[in-house]
């Protein structure tokens, strides 16, 4: 295209986009699926899929205490999510 090298480095296609069928590189649930697309979050969604039924937190706040790895990510106008090691574990809106 004709944007330049800055730009094109920094914004790429597929950070946004998929470029093939997300349902055929990932194998979950129709249940997860559906509540991708209504934009619903569900307990027990890993953050990958919180995410792309939420969008992008516009802030997460880490504490890590032993082992575990508690992280809230703060929606702005949505409300927050709570995970453990990876796995959604509360909604809060």
């Amino acid at each position: 295209t004709n944007v330049s090298s800055i730009l094109r480095d920094s914004c790429r296609f597929g950070d946004h986009f998929f470029t093939e069928d997300p349902r055929k590189t990932y194998k979950w649930s129709s249940n997860i699926w559906s509540a991708i697309e209504e934009g619903r979050a569900l307990i027990g969604m890993t953050e990958m899929q919180a995410q792309l039924s939420w969008g992008k937190p516009d802030r997460i706040n880490t504490t890590t205490t032993g082992t575990l790895k508690h992280e809230q990510w703060v929606y702005k106008y949505r409300g927050y999510l709570y995970f453990e090691n990876g796995i959604l574990t509360s909604i809060q809106d």
